[in-house]
């Protein structure tokens, strides 16, 4: 490690420890600056130009969509080797050269530059480079090391990069103590596409590290002392390994996803590497699935941190994308498991500080969502109580989990500022239902912990709570809890119920709303960006749901027969029914092919009656049941059901618990994938009900085996099914998928039937549709796609069928029918 690059001398103004201020710039604001050219060594006429803005320049096909730099509003050099068209021999060799730089009184001199490019067949790596020249010689410099690949490959990559990539280089061996020092960007290429470059500095001290920095580790070059240690109960012995540009490409995620085969970290050292976990490729080569759960730590060296009064934070730049989390990952005081977490030492080692979650939110990448969800490129940023003053501080980052990466780079403690306060992410209360009918609607407590993470006490402060109307942002509820005690420094305030709740009037019409809690107090907060969080909820005609949609699916890994669902509380039954369930999978294809079906149920439950945290058949009592069978089509969409077998209403009750569950009784599998959301976490709502002296609100419910007993913890209280229930105020249902407007029914005629039934469509029908007709058990006994029965009833022969009644079911794109009728043999 390079202790006088990464470790900073400390000063008086904490605001300024480490301000990178440039000594030199170029914006080319006015074309190209003074004494610059362009030149191409190959003799092929392909010189590096200025270009106004974006659109002027680059064709709307371009690979790249965009050029966000700081200044490129007033223009950017670029080259356009796609322009050129495809030239003779190894085409050109483009150059672009700034006039010499005084850089005779700098002892470290950092080049940085906002860039974007895109080839089309030769590698960037190699062919795209930074020349550093001073009268002494020349050193060569990859701004693009990740990008090696004969293919069309872009930096920034669209969906993490947001219009620009940013290369940062220490050019110091060749440009510290010089007094001419040019820079020159070459590309040898032959039709590729195009580069870009903007906003070039020159500084004296890494402008990657945060102002407040004490130690900053950029990677730069290899791990730098930062050693990889392989936890007992790993599944491989793979290790954390330095990557060049923080590359992770090509495990077989990356390939069947639409965002890859390409990854790579955007941290702005990027270009000189970053530490990377790359589960998928161990795994799988790119090509090869499996299964590996490892759990692997990158540990820093002892950092002297003896000179430090201030409290610290530790910040870095990461790309993850997450699979599952290790059974045996390490565990927190609290008994969580992660898959992303950090700890730190303050005695070299010996003894480490509790995991703490470094991405408990982020969605797991499945099938269902690989297509959906890119890697995520963020900073991150805590509060690492007691660290000052140690003299052998240490970090460690844990992976634990099968996929499918996690990238580290720019690692940094800082100084925190005299005034920060937080409301906590990971506990806030919110609505107990996502979405919730209007004649259903209760009082709602409020609560949310705030922390003290500034460097000195935080007196006066006040938590309040808005409620707004979305869209249109109008304001619609305001409450407040003063009264509030200092707080001092790493100081938490927790568990403490707003002393009025969020009244149903407020927000009692249809309609989408956004429920935000915020913190202030008497000095003025010096990062006022975490001071709020946020929820929304919706209010319906008629739907509960727990969730907005999925974003992943989720199954037990332990069994293949379970039944999952959500824990709805109806306080105004009377005089309404359960019409619907509906529910979702991610696998449909392999149900369907292996004839699988689902259970729908609905329970009526009396709550937790002895405190255990389940619900056991001493407390439930099946009210509906019904039947679906798949046919291969269905996955990512909602299904939906009537409640009961047989196509009526079930009434409810007033301040009356209802589970709403599928349930999957196969023993061999394929495994049941259903669609989940894990985006919405209902552990502070639980706290905030029964704080407040309220009715306990829940969230899923899971009976993992079938046993007849349901844990009220699920998957965890921060994953839900897309399990919903959807009620009305008549037992006569008119099924549709997605709300058709107008009624329809089937028909069966005769009724009792003895040789034939026909099926006919009363109201709006469709041109196409399939029928499923099912037993009084719920087995399947006719399923056959139909065409025109707007024109024509569907008749079938129930000569053979055993005596009983039957359910038939129209299923078409956007909506479902169903009727029921009794087969009578003579």
């Amino acid at each position: 490690m390079k202790w006088s690059t990464t470790v900073f001398a400390l000063c008086a103004s904490v605001g300024w420890l480490n301000a990178a201020l440039p000594f030199w710039a170029a914006d080319f604001s006015n074309g190209f600056p003074d004494g610059w050219s362009t030149a191409d060594a190959a003799g092929q006429g392909v010189f590096w130009a200025y270009c106004p803005q974006f659109d002027a320049c680059l064709p709307a096909e371009s690979p790249l969509q965009q050029f966000q730099s700081p200044s490129s509003g007033n223009g950017f050099l670029w080259l356009d080797s796609d322009g050129a068209g495809l030239l003779p021999g190894e085409g050109h060799i483009s150059r672009l050269s700034s006039a010499a730089v005084d850089c005779s009184e700098r002892s470290q001199v950092f080049l940085q530059f906002y860039t974007a490019i895109a080839t089309d067949n030769e590698p960037a790596a190699a062919k795209a480079i930074v020349r550093v020249t001073t009268p002494n010689g020349s050193q060569v410099f990859q701004p693009f090391p990740m990008l090696t690949q004969a293919d069309q490959q872009i930096a920034p990559l669209p969906a993490l990069g947001y219009g620009a990539y940013l290369v940062t280089l220490d050019i110091s061996p060749i440009a510290a103590g010089e007094a001419e020092v040019t820079l020159e960007w070459e590309w040898a290429a032959n039709r590729e596409f195009a580069w870009l470059i903007d906003d070039i500095t020159l500084t004296a001290s890494n402008p990657a590290a945060p102002d407040s920095a004490i130690f900053f580790e950029p990677f730069a070059g290899g791990a730098s002392g930062w050693t990889s240690q392989v936890l007992p109960l790993s599944g491989g012995d793979s290790t954390w390994a330095w990557s060049a540009g923080g590359d992770v490409s090509l495990g077989l995620g990356a390939v069947v996803s639409d965002f890859g085969p390409y990854f790579f970290i955007h941290s702005p050292t990027a270009a000189d590497g970053a530490m990377t976990f790359h589960a998928d490729f161990y795994t799988t080569g790119g090509d090869t699935p499996g299964q590996e759960f490892y759990l692997c730590e990158l540990v820093s060296p002892p950092i002297d941190l003896s000179g430090v009064t201030t409290p610290l934070a530790l910040s870095f730049h990461q790309l993850a994308w997450l699979g599952n989390t290790a059974p045996d990952a390490p565990v927190s005081n609290e008994g969580a498991r992660f898959i992303n977490s950090f700890s730190y030492s303050t005695d070299g080692g010996q003894t480490w500080s509790s995991p703490e979650a470094v991405n408990p939110y982020l969605t797991s990448i499945t099938s269902i969502n690989r297509n959906e969800i890119p890697p995520l490129d963020s900073r991150e940023r805590f509060p690492i109580p007691g660290a000052a003053g140690s003299s052998a501080f240490r970090i460690k980052f844990t992976w634990a989990g099968d996929f499918f990466f996690w990238a580290l780079d720019d690692i940094a403690l800082e100084l925190r500022p005299d005034n920060d306060l937080r409301t906590n992410a990971n506990f806030f209360a919110r609505a107990p239902n996502a979405i919730t009918p209007e004649s259903q609607l209760m009082p709602l407590p409020l609560q949310a912990d705030v922390q003290n993470i500034g460097a000195q006490p935080a007196h006066s402060p006040v938590q309040s709570f808005y409620l707004y109307a979305e869209p249109t942002g109008a304001p619609m509820a305001y409450l407040e809890l003063s009264g509030l005690p200092s707080l001092e420094v790493d100081a938490l305030f927790e568990n403490v119920v707003f002393p009025a709740a969020l009244s149903p009037s407020t927000f009692g019409l249809e309609g989408r709303y956004r429920g935000q809690y915020q913190i202030a107090h008497q000095e003025p907060d010096e990062r006022p960006e975490d001071n709020t969080v946020g929820w929304s909820m919706e209010v319906s005609s008629g739907t509960f749901a727990k969730e907005f949609g999925f974003t992943r699916d989720v199954a037990p890994n332990s069994a293949f027969d379970y039944t999952y669902g959500n824990c709805f509380f109806v306080p105004e039954g009377a005089g309404f029914y359960a019409q619907h369930l509906s529910f979702g999978v991610s696998n449909a294809g392999a149900l369907a092919n292996n004839g699988r079906t689902v259970n729908t149920l609905l329970y009526e439950w009396q709550g937790d009656l002895n405190g255990d945290g389940f619900a056991g058949p001493e407390e439930l009592e099946e009210i509906a049941i019904n039947l679906y069978a798949f046919n291969g089509t269905e996955s990512g969409e909602q299904i939906i059901l009537p409640a009961s077998f047989e196509g009526e209403g079930v009434p409810l009750k007033d301040n009356t618990y209802y589970l709403a569950c599928v349930r999957y009784n196969d023993l061999t599998g394929p495994p049941l994938f259903l669609l989940a959301s894990d985006t919405i976490d209902y552990t502070a709502t639980l706290s905030a009900s029964l704080g407040s002296g309220g009715v306990p609100q829940y969230a899923s419910v899971l009976d993992v085996g079938n046993t007849g007993v349901f844990s009220l913890l699920g998957f965890g209280y921060d994953i839900v099914p897309t399990i919903r229930l959807h009620i009305g105020d008549s037992p006569i249902i008119n099924s549709s998928r997605n709300g058709l407007a107008e009624a329809a029914t089937l028909i069966a005629w005769p009724n009792p039937a003895t040789k034939q039934v026909s099926i006919d469509f009363d109201g709006l029908a469709p041109q196409q549709g399939e029928l499923i007709v099912k037993d009084a058990l719920g087995r399947l006994v006719l399923k056959e796609k139909v065409d025109g029965i707007q024109h024509k009833p569907v008749t079938f022969d129930v000569q053979n069928w055993a005596a009983g009644y039957y359910t038939a079911a129209l299923y078409w794109h956007s909506g479902l029918a169903t009727t029921r009728f009794l087969v009578a043999q003579p």
